[in-house]
């Protein structure tokens, strides 16, 4: 995997990525946790770790309405899967889904657990499987399951798809499905949160992995396309 940030102008990043954030409405019933809606893509983004991580708990509060927002932010791009929200988060079917995410939630580790350890990363990746939780149910889901993950986790976790990977040169069919090649991104993430940390400290509300995760997007789709995550 290569550094396609050599060159990167971090000075326009946030700009960039909003202008690929194409197709995001923050009218959709799928935000409704959110009394003041957030108006766009990054600001979701803000809205949603700040909420799952809001102190006194040392644990992430996952409701059902968090997760659907979450959901909604990783799939807005594709309209066909948001259509699907729709039928997977259906008002009789939304009870147990919270219960499964309490559950989820009770058994996770910490942050310090998969602070530099890719294992147990790859190792919870695969065990949200067991959930079942819509949108996170096939071994297909592996960019909505590291989304999940990387809300949960967001100093850790980086979020695969197909346009980052691109981005360091990965083109294999299907890439973004693999969980070897995560495996392989997770390192090569973490290598560069620290070779391009001194662009960071102008960038207060994201965290070094969700900077690089940026930057990778905004860098494969240039500044005026439309970026499928």
């Amino acid at each position: 995997m290569n550094d396609p940030l050599h060159n990167f102008d971090w000075t326009r990043l946030y700009e960039h990525y909003d202008a690929l954030c194409v197709g995001f409405n923050p009218k959709v019933d799928h935000l409704r946790a959110f009394a003041l809606r957030p108006p766009s893509d990054r600001h979701l983004y803000y809205d949603l770790i700040r909420s799952l991580h809001a102190p006194p708990t040392c644990q992430p509060d996952l409701s059902i309405d968090y997760y659907e927002a979450i959901l909604y932010w990783k799939l807005y791009s594709q309209p066909l899967a948001v259509a699907n929200l729709q039928r997977w988060l259906a008002p009789e079917a939304r009870p147990a889904i919270a219960a499964k995410l309490t559950r989820l939630v009770s058994t996770l580790p910490t942050a310090a657990d998969l602070k530099g350890n890719v294992t147990t990363i790859i190792n919870l990746v695969r065990k949200l499987g067991e959930y079942e939780l819509p949108g996170c149910k096939t071994n297909t889901a592996l960019p909505v399951r590291t989304t999940l993950l990387h809300y949960l986790f967001p100093h850790a976790v980086p979020i695969i798809d197909k346009m980052v990977l691109e981005a360091v040169g990965v083109g294999e069919r299907n890439a973004n499905q693999k969980i070897g090649i995560y495996k392989e991104y997770v390192d090569h993430v973490w290598t560069l949160t620290g070779r391009h940390a001194a662009h960071f400290v102008n960038f207060p509300h994201e965290t070094p992995v969700r900077l690089i995760d940026m930057a990778l997007w905004v860098s494969r789709g240039g500044c005026g396309g439309v970026q499928v995550r």
